[in-house]
């Protein structure tokens, strides 16, 4: 019985190290001999794949853009997040994107100052923008909006800097269930918060 092996193919493997490489040295210092050496390719078959650095940048994390504006437009223009069950059924789908696109999301992060001349880190602006929107419409005081905002950004930040706060030794299974368990505490509305009259 023969066992059938899925090979990558060099465009993925060629994706996979542009992400990787991107999130960990950056956009800007990687070159495209960088990526084809860590994907074990050469560089003409980079650039048979992909046109440019900006067309492999554009490649690799719209995936994570297309999932990022999926999961917003999950939220109608005409609704909030403020029901606790909305914030919780929220979470339940925000954290395990970020888990999924980590990568692609730390590009984000760390690209945004890019936005004005790369297309896909001007979209991952405008998806932050919504994002934004979502979060101000969802709070029912200026101190819940704090909160919120705090409380996705810092589980964004978390997820980047992983290795920094040791989540990488935590088991994914356990990290996802940590998260959404911090994100659902951290977005509880309160009846009366330190500040508010």
């Amino acid at each position: 019985m023969a066992i059938r092996v899925e090979s990558v193919s060099h465009r993925d493997q060629i994706l996979d190290s542009a992400l990787e490489r991107f999130a960990l040295d950056g956009f800007l210092a990687t070159s495209i001999q960088h990526i084809a050496a860590d994907a074990g390719v050469s560089k003409a078959t980079v650039l048979y794949h992909f046109t440019s650095k900006e067309d492999l940048l554009q490649h690799a994390i719209t995936p994570a853009l297309d999932e990022f504006q999926k999961l917003l437009d999950g939220v109608r223009d005409d609704e909030s997040l403020a029901d606790p069950s909305d914030r919780k059924a929220f979470v339940d789908a925000f954290v395990p994107f970020l888990i999924s696109n980590r990568l692609g999301i730390h590009i984000i992060v760390t690209h945004a100052h890019l936005a004005h001349s790369h297309p896909a880190l001007s979209r991952a602006l405008t998806l932050m923008s919504r994002i934004a929107d979502i979060v101000e419409r969802s709070s029912t005081s200026p101190i819940d909006a704090l909160r919120f905002g705090v409380a996705l950004s810092g589980a964004t930040y978390s997820l980047v800097s992983e290795t920094l706060l040791g989540m990488d030794k935590l088991d994914p299974d356990e990290l996802e269930e940590g998260l959404k368990a911090v994100l659902t505490d951290m977005l509880q509305p309160t009846s009366r918060v330190v500040g508010e009259q």
